[in-house]
């Protein structure tokens, strides 16, 4: 069979620039208008089943050693549980500006900084899809092709806000 390449001969790719234009991240991401205009009809959705979401989010979390020992104090868990809500609810936000791509890189600092691995991070991002997808699919199984587009955009959405967060987390680590 034919060798693969060595390390040295495979090209490396630059992080993507977090620059204060967010265009270039965005168009990667196919997050375009059709894709926010998708995410906006889950708003209401979303905002019925807030407290269920980020009641089960925390639920799962508490089950772990490591991720029930960040949240240990109580005032901690009051304060994340509100960011979960408005985090959740600002997915549905037809527009990612600056000030979004800044809240996000936010996220990452602070999870960087309290110490919170990579991969508890990213389990939690596929913790929130297998508690939203189900809720969209349900709503929307009358409409196929709503049903596909809300799914897609939602997991574009998903990843786009975990690259954010994690690229900010590997520059402070760096």
């Amino acid at each position: 069979g034919k060798a693969l390449p060595t390390r040295a001969a495979i090209p490396t790719l630059r992080a993507m620039p977090a620059s204060s234009d967010p265009r270039e991240i965005v168009d990667f991401y196919q997050l375009g208008s059709d894709e926010l205009a998708a995410l906006a009809r889950l708003e209401p959705l979303f905002e019925a089943q807030a407290n269920r979401f980020v009641e089960s989010f925390y639920r799962h979390l508490l089950s772990f050693p490591e991720t029930q020992n960040l949240l240990r104090d109580e005032e901690v868990r009051r304060r994340l549980l509100i960011r979960q809500r408005e985090y959740l609810l600002g997915l549905c936000t037809p527009e990612i500006d600056a000030g979004y791509i800044a809240q996000r890189q936010a996220i990452g600092d602070t999870h960087e900084r309290v110490g919170l691995g990579t991969g508890w991070y990213l389990g939690a991002y596929a913790l929130y899809a297998s508690l939203l997808l189900p809720a969209v699919l349900q709503e929307t199984r009358h409409d196929p092709v709503a049903s596909e587009q809300a799914v897609t955009a939602l997991i574009k959405r998903l990843m786009f806000g975990a690259h954010l967060a994690l690229d900010r987390y590997m520059a402070v680590r760096e």
